[in-house]
């Protein structure tokens, strides 16, 4: 396994993409299920993992081909809002 130097503080292990979309997916979760427990009629318990699943994909793709595919995923989420409302 590969490991990131982080000076004197020791070694740290690189995470795993299925581990940093699995962590992006139950933080989505959680928070979907307190807009369901508030009765939000905005998003909920399917909307927020989604989102943030697309998030982490999103990040692990400007990665190789830089920050325009955020600004394009954050458009692609507004375009979902505004034709959801």
């Amino acid at each position: 396994m590969g490991y990131l130097e982080l000076g004197n503080s020791g070694r740290v292990m690189e995470q795993n993409p299925f581990v940093q979309l699995g962590v992006s997916l139950m933080l989505g979760l959680l928070v979907g299920l307190q807009r369901e427990r508030t009765e939000s009629t905005v998003a909920g318990i399917r909307t927020f993992p989604l989102i943030s699943a697309f998030g982490t994909l999103c990040a692990w793709l400007a990665t190789p081909y830089g920050g325009w595919v955020i600004a394009a995923g954050l458009l692609a989420i507004a375009g979902m809002l505004v034709v959801a409302i």
